[in-house]
């Protein structure tokens, strides 16, 4: 079983084979014509910004909920990437476990792949997501040099430069993104600086001391 490179042994596995897939060591084999089928349906699914329904297509039988990773093999590499570029991107945007190891997996992509606009502005929102305001600079020169070349891949994109515009206080290029967003899509909250405020906020992890409120009995 071919193992493709996840940092820190991340790799995906799709428990529940239909015809087309043969057991795999500890996951599942599965051949071209069924790979480029489910791994499709992801990515016509995050296009449409739902992120649930990736994880649903990908890993089927909620093993990520489990056990923290997943693993599948795709008899061709290029597709195989792909999908684990894709599922990476819908757990970010799921804010589930192991979302710094898929931030770690888009970052290495786009090293192996550095004229990508699409994984440019996903290592973006990745660094977002998982870092916050730190990251707030490095992405907004990284989107703004996207859009200055005619480069930027989606309306996500848009919609995080024009929150990024905003915050840095240049509403006029916030406009003008909002506006190259909204002729992209129409979805809620995408182009939105407010909505993408919120939804590019990382997740909160609770410490002890509210963890330990939960578990106290009632005074």
């Amino acid at each position: 079983m071919r193992t493709t490179a996840l940092a820190l042994g991340f790799s995906l596995v799709l428990a529940l084979a239909p015809e087309g897939a043969e057991a795999c060591l500890h996951g599942t084999y599965m051949n071209i014509a069924k790979a480029t089928k489910l791994v499709g349906k992801a990515d016509q699914a995050l296009s449409e910004g739902k992120a649930k329904k990736v994880l649903k297509i990908l890993d089927p039988d909620g093993s990520y909920v489990s056990i923290g990773y997943f693993m599948f093999d795709i008899e061709d590499e290029k597709l195989h990437d792909r999908a684990l570029t894709i599922l990476s991107v819908a757990m970010l945007r799921a804010k589930t476990k192991g979302s710094d190891l898929a931030a770690e997996f888009l970052r290495e992509r786009l090293a192996a792949d550095k004229d990508d606009p699409w994984l440019e502005a996903r290592v973006a929102e990745a660094e977002l997501r998982v870092t916050g305001d730190d990251a707030k600079a490095d992405a907004r020169k990284t989107l703004a040099d996207l859009a200055e070349r005619d480069l930027m891949p989606d309306p996500e994109a848009w919609g995080m430069l024009s929150w990024l515009h905003l915050d840095s206080g240049d509403v006029a290029g916030s406009t003008v993104a909002f506006v190259r967003c909204r002729a992209m899509t129409e979805r809620p909250g995408v182009c939105d600086p407010a909505a993408v405020a919120v939804e590019m906020a990382p997740k909160k992890k609770k410490g002890k001391t509210a963890k330990a409120k939960e578990l106290a009995p009632d005074a």
